[in-house]
Protein backbone atom coordinates (compact mmCIF):
# COMPACT_ATOMS: atom_id res chain seq x y z
CA UNK A 1 0.00 0.00 0.00
CA UNK A 2 2.46 2.29 0.49
CA UNK A 3 4.61 2.00 -2.55
CA UNK A 4 0.85 2.75 -4.47
CA UNK A 5 0.77 6.10 -2.12
CA UNK A 6 4.00 6.93 -3.62
CA UNK A 7 3.20 6.07 -6.72
CA UNK A 8 -0.92 7.86 -7.31
CA UNK A 9 1.38 11.05 -6.19
CA UNK A 10 1.50 12.33 -9.89
CA UNK A 11 -2.40 12.00 -9.79
CA UNK A 12 -2.75 13.96 -6.93
CA UNK A 13 -0.71 16.78 -8.33
CA UNK A 14 -2.52 16.57 -12.40
CA UNK A 15 -5.70 16.91 -9.89
CA UNK A 16 -5.58 20.07 -8.21
CA UNK A 17 -8.19 22.33 -8.69
CA UNK A 18 -9.76 25.13 -6.21
CA UNK A 19 -11.65 22.12 -4.25
CA UNK A 20 -9.86 21.25 -0.86
CA UNK A 21 -8.53 17.19 -1.09
CA UNK A 22 -7.22 15.11 1.46
CA UNK A 23 -5.81 11.72 0.35
CA UNK A 24 -4.69 8.49 2.05
CA UNK A 25 -3.60 6.21 -0.51
CA UNK A 26 -6.25 5.54 -2.99
CA UNK A 27 -9.04 6.83 -0.88
CA UNK A 28 -9.99 11.04 -1.43
CA UNK A 29 -11.94 13.23 0.31
CA UNK A 30 -12.36 17.02 -0.92
CA UNK A 31 -14.80 19.92 -0.19
CA UNK A 32 -15.84 23.30 -1.98
CA UNK A 33 -17.76 24.03 -4.81
CA UNK A 34 -19.71 21.83 -6.36
CA UNK A 35 -18.27 23.35 -9.93
CA UNK A 36 -14.85 22.93 -9.05
CA UNK A 37 -15.71 19.05 -6.91
CA UNK A 38 -16.95 18.24 -10.81
CA UNK A 39 -14.43 19.61 -12.24
CA UNK A 40 -12.23 17.34 -9.84
CA UNK A 41 -14.50 14.28 -10.77
CA UNK A 42 -14.56 14.79 -14.18
CA UNK A 43 -10.20 15.14 -14.28
CA UNK A 44 -10.31 11.91 -11.97
CA UNK A 45 -12.70 10.22 -14.23
CA UNK A 46 -9.91 11.09 -17.43
CA UNK A 47 -6.59 10.80 -15.64
CA UNK A 48 -7.18 8.62 -13.01
CA UNK A 49 -7.08 5.18 -14.62
CA UNK A 50 -3.62 6.06 -16.71
CA UNK A 51 -2.02 5.94 -12.64
CA UNK A 52 -3.98 2.99 -12.07
CA UNK A 53 -6.89 4.95 -9.87
CA UNK A 54 -10.38 3.96 -11.25
CA UNK A 55 -12.84 6.55 -9.54
CA UNK A 56 -16.12 4.40 -8.93
CA UNK A 57 -19.38 6.83 -8.54
CA UNK A 58 -20.85 3.57 -7.07
CA UNK A 59 -18.58 4.25 -3.75
CA UNK A 60 -19.38 8.30 -3.76
CA UNK A 61 -21.39 10.20 -1.94
CA UNK A 62 -21.69 14.08 -2.40
CA UNK A 63 -23.00 16.09 0.42
CA UNK A 64 -24.00 19.19 0.39
CA UNK A 65 -26.36 21.93 1.95
CA UNK A 66 -30.41 21.52 1.78
CA UNK A 67 -30.15 24.86 -0.31
CA UNK A 68 -27.84 23.32 -2.91
CA UNK A 69 -29.60 19.63 -3.37
CA UNK A 70 -31.03 20.71 -6.74
CA UNK A 71 -27.92 22.18 -8.51
CA UNK A 72 -25.75 19.48 -7.11
CA UNK A 73 -28.01 16.40 -8.78
CA UNK A 74 -28.13 18.65 -11.12
CA UNK A 75 -24.34 18.75 -11.89
CA UNK A 76 -23.86 15.22 -10.86
CA UNK A 77 -26.70 13.65 -12.68
CA UNK A 78 -24.34 11.28 -14.90
CA UNK A 79 -22.48 10.20 -12.54
CA UNK A 80 -24.67 8.36 -11.40
CA UNK A 81 -23.32 8.81 -6.97
CA UNK A 82 -25.54 8.96 -4.31
CA UNK A 83 -26.42 12.89 -3.35
CA UNK A 84 -27.36 13.65 0.17
CA UNK A 85 -27.55 16.69 2.46
CA UNK A 86 -25.27 17.94 5.20
CA UNK A 87 -27.00 17.31 8.36
CA UNK A 88 -24.99 20.24 10.09
CA UNK A 89 -26.29 23.80 10.12
CA UNK A 90 -24.30 26.57 9.42
CA UNK A 91 -23.68 26.81 13.05
CA UNK A 92 -22.01 24.28 13.67
CA UNK A 93 -19.53 24.06 10.45
CA UNK A 94 -16.27 24.44 11.48
CA UNK A 95 -13.48 25.50 8.67
CA UNK A 96 -10.88 24.33 10.54
CA UNK A 97 -12.16 20.88 10.53
CA UNK A 98 -10.25 20.08 7.03
CA UNK A 99 -6.99 21.47 7.90
CA UNK A 100 -7.33 19.96 11.69
CA UNK A 101 -7.15 16.20 9.79
CA UNK A 102 -4.61 17.26 7.71
CA UNK A 103 -2.73 17.83 10.34
CA UNK A 104 -3.58 15.08 11.93
CA UNK A 105 -2.47 12.55 9.56
CA UNK A 106 0.46 14.22 8.56
CA UNK A 107 1.32 13.62 12.49
CA UNK A 108 0.25 9.68 12.61
CA UNK A 109 1.94 8.98 9.14
CA UNK A 110 5.31 10.26 10.43
CA UNK A 111 5.17 12.85 6.82
CA UNK A 112 6.54 16.26 7.36
CA UNK A 113 6.18 17.56 3.77
CA UNK A 114 8.56 20.30 5.02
Amino acid sequence: MAIYAIAIGPLIDNVQNEAMQIWYTDDAMASGKLSNLKELWDKLSVSGPDFGYFPNAQKSVVVTKPSHLEEATRIFAECKMTITTAPLSHEHYNPDYPVHMCNQIRIQSGFDPD
